[in-house]
Formats: structure tokens, C-alpha cells, sequence
């Protein structure tokens, strides 16, 4: 919690945890969170390697509820609290000093199920997308609901703004 704090409230980063550390079950999972994916190589072939991450989505579900209380503990500063009039209730003030609302979580949540439903076999492409969309699509909405709205958007807006995302997902 502290680690996020720091990243999140402290430094305004994007608000990423890495699952094969982030467990319910500390480092004794750590160790052992790695699963299997296939990288392809030149002749067509591919190649079984071990990446760190949940193996399924009942792991990766377990590591999301870790993330999920992380995410509802942390609170904005009084004089951070900015956020865009389109995004977020304002008018409630113990919502507005969320990092995320337990709405823009579940719909992210809600969105990520219907992929990995969709695409059964596909757990590794599907576990890999979702954990470079928290570290590296997070940043890009952010900015770009930023140049879009002209003001600061929340994480609660940037995680609507990624489930509803068809091109990326």
C-alpha cells in the first residue's frame, strides 16, 4: 500500500502493480506466479517460455481483489482533488478523493471477464494485454483525456476510458 501511495499520490504516476507480486498471498506466491506463453520464431514454430504473471484468471481475479482494496484505500490529498466536471461526482466529496471509484473498477473488471470469455485459449495474450494496458495504455489515456477535456483527469476516467476502448483490447 505504501509502494502505491508513493507512486500514485506522491510521484502522479500511473497506478500499476505488477500481479506476479501483488497476491493475496505475499511472497510465498511470488515465487511461484509465472505461467506459460508461446513466443513465435522465424520458421513459423513457437517457442514455450515462462513469464511472471497469474496462470489463470481465477489467479489473476485473487491478485485484481488485492489491487481493487489498494486502489479504494488510497485518497487524494485536499488540494489534489481537480478532477474533470465530465468525470467522477463531485458533488460527493468522499468520492472525489478517491484514486478510483468502485464503479469505474468494476466496469474495468466487467470488460476484462468478457475478453477472457471470449477467448478461451488465450489466457496468455489476453493476462499480457491487460497487464500492459495498466502500465503502458494507462499513461496514454490519461494524456489523451487530458488533451481531449483540457483538465486533469481521474484514474476512475481513465479506467472507463479503457473498458470502453475497443481498438486496444
Amino acid at each position: 500500500i505504501s509502494a502505491m501511495h508513493t507512486k500514485i499520490i506522491v510521484l502522479h504516476l500511473e497506478p500499476y502493480g505488477d500481479f506476479s507480486l501483488l497476491t493475496p498471498h505475499g511472497r510465498r506466491m511470488a515465487k511461484e506466479l509465472r505461467h506459460r506463453s508461446w513466443l513465435p520464431q522465424e520458421d513459423g514454430t513457437y517457442k514455450s517460455i515462462e513469464v511472471p504473471g497469474p496462470e489463470s484468471f481465477d489467479v489473476w481475479k485473487s491478485c485484481w481483489d488485492v489491487y481493487e482494496v489498494i486502489m479504494l484505500i488510497l485518497r487524494w490529498p485536499a488540494e489534489d482533488v481537480d478532477q474533470c466536471p465530465a468525470f467522477g461526482d463531485t458533488s460527493d466529496p468522499a468520492l472525489s478523493k478517491l484514486v478510483a471509484t468502485p464503479i469505474a473498477l468494476e466496469a474495468y473488471l466487467q470488460n476484462f471477464l468478457t475478453l477472457v470469455k471470449e477467448s478461451p485459449g488465450c489466457w496468455h495474450l489476453c493476462q499480457r494485454a491487460e497487464d500492459r494496458c495498466r502500465a503502458e495504455h494507462f499513461p496514454r489515456l490519461w494524456r489523451r483525456i487530458e488533451e481531449t477535456s483540457g483538465c486533469t483527469p481521474t484514474w476512475s476516467a481513465v479506467l472507463f476510458a479503457a473498458a470502453e476502448e475497443d481498438k486496444y483490447w
